[in-house]
């Protein structure tokens, strides 16, 4: 048995099992073995096997080999293309070593694909509408006329551009402009031979996959990932059970890595929702969804906490007694309250497994499900374990090792970490220390079994200063999420004040119809859950919103010290 920790450092050990440090290793073996995985577009019915889609990707492989691409250096990107097509696009370019991103636009549609087309600098471009129409034509609002005899001046490192008609088939003017079916046919005058010489010359550390940080509204962050980090953690073991996930232009990591996981997997299926999900009303996903797990026998949910609580609220309203066959959910997320998690279970009657990456480093912890009273009391606090290989460490401003219980800086090493930010040396070294750690940005703690917890961000926008004590929004989230009436809990913001400190402003979610909880109840209720045991202040005031978007009603209300002792 391991002795407790007395510092916050640990190490997990590799789970065995064969990896590849390149995507065409991993591919030949699913081809030979005949490894078939379906693919459900609910969108449209369509199934597909990843068989079908390694064979389609190895003919726009030779397409793109014919365009004189050079490997290790150039990228392809993609923008509102479908899932199948973006799949099969992602895997020729990671055959021959070409770097693939796969753009998420929202609008301004222009100024999104000016900032984010310049720092990437593909020389491809494969484009559709999108599930809500309208990102081609952006695209081609800033290609030059036919005139100049460039493609696009604003976008100068453009010289391909190729037209998925999935969502919309149209033929489009612009002569720099081809279906993509015309890459297809370029690809006729590469041999096999050819590919298998491309193939073979792709190396581990050749950049494989960009993919751009939610500072893409902005200033943008491109994170580049190797052939070895990407291929490493994506031919892992991984779950073959069949899962309903997001589809590929949905902006989420999780549902990006179950679908390209689903090119090598041996067995399973995934279901893939549709791309339209967003614009229909509350209740009419969670029973198409609901529907459609019954119907395909989905037995792992991979989604958004905002999808997945549709389909608990409409298996609520139908008072459903589990026709389903659902085993598990994968949540993506650090700080998802254990009230979410056990009103969960009661309505779906299915385990979780909490997973805790960042766009640099896929996977970091995860909170593994189980019956057992620890794994009970692990779920329960949303104490981590690391991922499989994978070293963690709770460390101090100058990058040193704290004692257990102490909070620091999370920082971890594996091998799904990205190498660099692209064009912007002075960003990646800041996000690394000397020894080659990653700085995660979040704040937490390690316990002496080696487990940690999330409590927050480093930075001060998302931590209080209160009675002159450092407090984060994790524990103070947590002691409401207890309250039998309160879904879910957030907060939101600090506002100065002379006395205290920060004063926190929290937005609660009620799990029933509108009403006030009495003040003095639930001061009385922080009070006895954890919060400060110095005198807390009266509520300086309650304010009762109505969200349609939500269904339910959001109290925001403002409190005088409500932090956590530790």
């Amino acid at each position: 048995m391991q002795s407790p920790l007395t510092k916050s450092y640990t190490k997990s050990p590799a789970m065995p099992g064969n990896r590849y440090d390149l995507f065409h290793q991993a591919f030949a073996n699913t081809r030979a073995k005949q490894q078939q995985v379906m693919l459900i577009n609910m969108d449209t019915g369509e199934r597909v096997s990843n068989l079908d889609i390694l064979a389609q990707a190895e003919e726009y492989a030779k397409g793109l080999l014919s365009l004189d691409l050079i490997p290790g250096v150039d990228s392809i990107a993609l923008i509102g293309c479908s899932t199948f097509q973006a799949l099969a696009l992602f895997a020729a370019a990671a055959e021959i070593g070409l770097g693939f991103a796969h753009l998420f636009i929202h609008p301004p549609r222009e100024e999104r694909i000016t900032t984010q087309i310049k720092l990437l600098a593909p020389k491809v471009i494969v484009c559709g509408e999108g599930a809500g129409g309208h990102n081609a034509s952006a695209l081609f609002s800033l290609l030059d006329s036919e005139t100049t005899g460039k493609v696009s001046s604003r976008l100068p490192s453009l010289e391909h551009i190729f037209y998925d008609s999935s969502y919309k088939d149209r033929s489009p003017t612009h002569k720099a402009v081809k279906t993509l079916y015309k890459l297809k046919e370029l690809g006729e005058t590469v041999s096999d031979d050819q590919l298998t010489e491309a193939r073979e010359r792709v190396q581990p550390d050749f950049i494989c996959q960009h993919l751009f940080t939610s500072g893409s509204t902005g200033n943008p962050k491109c994170a580049s990932r190797t052939q070895h980090s990407f291929a490493n953690f994506m031919t892992g073991p991984g779950l073959t059970m069949t899962t309903i996930v997001s589809n590929m232009n949905v902006d989420t990591l999780v549902s990006y890595t179950c679908l390209v996981r689903a090119l090598v997997q041996s067995a399973g299926a995934i279901v893939m929702i549709p791309e339209t999900y967003e614009e229909m009303p509350l209740k009419e996903p969670g029973k198409l969804l609901t529907e459609t797990i019954i119907a395909e026998k989905v037995e792992v949910i991979a989604l958004t906490i905002s999808v997945i609580a549709a389909i608990m609220e409409y298996m609520k309203e139908q008072e459903m007694v589990q026709p389903h066959q659902i085993k598990i959910a994968t949540l993506g997320g650090q700080l998802i309250s254990y009230q979410f998690i056990e009103e969960f279970q009661q309505i779906i009657k299915a385990a979780v497994l909490i997973g805790y990456g960042m766009t640099e480093m896929i996977g970091i912890g995860m909170i593994l499900p189980g019956q057992s009273e620890d794994a009970k009391l692990r779920l329960k606090t949303a104490r981590l374990s690391p991922q499989p290989d994978t070293e963690v460490r709770i460390a101090d401003a100058q990058d040193q090792v704290v004692d257990i219980g102490e909070v620091g800086e999370i920082q971890a090493k594996n091998f799904s970490v990205f190498k660099e930010y692209k064009d912007d040396e002075e960003q990646t070294k800041q996000m690394f220390t000397d020894d080659g750690f990653i700085r995660t940005g979040d704040a937490g703690k390690m316990f002496p079994d080696g487990t940690f917890k999330v409590l927050g961000r480093m930075n001060d926008k998302d931590r209080f200063n209160i009675y002159g004590k450092v407090e984060y929004p994790g524990p103070i989230e947590e002691i409401f999420c207890l309250h039998p009436e309160i879904r879910q809990a957030c907060v939101v913001t600090g506002k100065q004040n002379d006395w205290i400190g920060d004063e926190i402003t929290c937005c609660i979610q009620t799990k029933e119809k509108p009403r006030r909880i009495p003040e003095e109840s639930l001061l009385q209720f922080c009070k006895s859950n954890g919060t400060s045991k110095r005198k807390l202040r009266e509520l300086v005031k309650q304010m009762l919103a109505e969200d349609d978007r939500l269904g339910k009603c959001q109290w925001f209300i403002e409190l005088e010290n409500s932090g956590r002792t530790y």
